[in-house]
């Protein structure tokens, strides 16, 4: 089995949908900016892309106070909403 093909049973498998910019849900905010990624894993209500969002980018290697400050700014900015 070739890496995408392992890669895309394992998406499928955790319930996320790849999605490409050529799709009509790609979330036209990300289509202006300067490098919008070619592709996105989505798990959840695909229909909320479009709307206002936050997202919070971080290291792939987070300390873990990086890690809680994460978690601690997401849960206060979701409860604002």
């Amino acid at each position: 089995m070739s890496a995408a093909a392992k890669e895309l049973a394992q998406t499928q498998a955790a319930g996320i949908r790849l999605l490409t910019w050529d799709e009509p849900e790609y979330p036209q905010r990300l289509r202006e900016i300067y490098d919008p990624p070619p592709l996105l894993y989505v798990r959840g209500n695909i229909e909320l892309l479009n709307r206002h969002l936050i997202s919070i980018v971080g290291s792939r290697r987070p300390t873990p106070y990086g890690n809680q400050m994460a978690e601690e700014l997401s849960r206060d900015l979701a409860d604002i909403w």
